[in-house]
């Protein structure tokens, strides 16, 4: 029977369950978490002594939920994006490290700029994105939609959270008459979806579990849906010399960029993050 009495043997008991779900590195980095995010204990294979008596319980009950793949970031119902810490559930898709590129890239293009610009986050989710870029540029208008109302209300929850304002708009993106009721923008950035239902079986089972349906998936068969209407809608949406800013799925990169090509934007930039995997993408429209 697992021991929960103490930190050290909690820690190896759940490493010993998460280690072939995850292997070593996530484990541990999902362990350091826990504890400290949970417990307040930031060495748990020390010899430490719970504050209270019923932490064993409450680790046990916890713990199970790890092993049952629920992510780390639902149990604490917080997760760190860019240095800040925003609230997740299960109606925001959890952010990851590549979306923190996508939004330093557009900060870097944005040094010294210090003019009012439009920015409109298609897809917000969490809102990590548009709360971050108005963080780190205030003199940005950020403007954020999503068709799902609970995943708005989470956005608006860490907006307030960290004092950001941020005009949010329930919109189906898929939807074309509801564009008319999105203003000119001088940058559109998105992490939408792009993958189809048969290409579940490729992403690992807690993901399926657990991330939300509508931030993974497209409706039908075109993975690359998002990134058309996206063409298409700059084309009325975006300033002259306005900018795209497009997380990627990496086998599809060449063929995304082509989607901008054959609509007519030219000046066209695909980048790789941090482990060399072509990830981006920036469009810039011209006159």
């Amino acid at each position: 029977m697992n021991n929960y009495s103490n930190p050290p043997s909690a820690y190896e008991h759940l490493h010993d369950d998460l280690i072939q779900m995850y292997g070593d590195r996530e484990t541990k980095n999902i362990l350091h978490i826990f504890f400290k995010d949970v417990f307040g204990i930031s060495r748990p294979l020390d010899t430490v002594t719970w504050k209270e008596k019923h932490d064993g319980e409450k680790c046990m009950l916890m713990g199970n939920r790890l092993k049952d793949g629920e992510p780390i970031q639902y149990i604490t119902g917080t997760t760190n994006f860019y240095g800040y810490d925003f609230k997740v559930n299960r109606h925001t898709l959890i952010p990851r490290a590549e979306t923190e590129e996508l939004v330093f890239w557009v900060i870097e293009d944005l040094a010294g700029n210090r003019r009012q610009l439009d920015v409109l986050d298609i897809g917000c989710g969490s809102g990590c994105i548009a709360v971050t870029l108005k963080l780190k540029k205030p003199q940005l208008r950020l403007f954020a939609l999503d068709h799902n109302l609970d995943t708005l209300n989470a956005a608006r929850i860490n907006a307030k959270r960290l004092s950001t304002l941020i005009q949010f708009m329930r919109i189906d993106f898929t939807e074309r008459e509801a564009w008319s009721s999105i203003c000119k923008v001088d940058i559109i950035v998105s992490n939408p979806p792009y993958i189809t239902a048969e290409e579940k079986v490729h992403l690992p089972q807690h993901v399926i579990d657990y991330e939300p349906d509508d931030a993974l998936f497209v409706n039908g068969q075109d993975p690359l849906l998002f990134y058309r209407l996206i063409a298409e809608f700059g084309h009325t949406h975006l300033k002259e010399h306005g900018k795209i800013y497009l997380e990627l799925n990496e086998f599809k990169a060449d063929d995304i960029a082509q989607i901008f090509n054959a609509a007519g934007y030219q000046s066209i930039e695909l980048k790789n993050d941090l482990q060399g995997k072509p990830r981006m993408l920036k469009i810039e429209k011209e006159l």
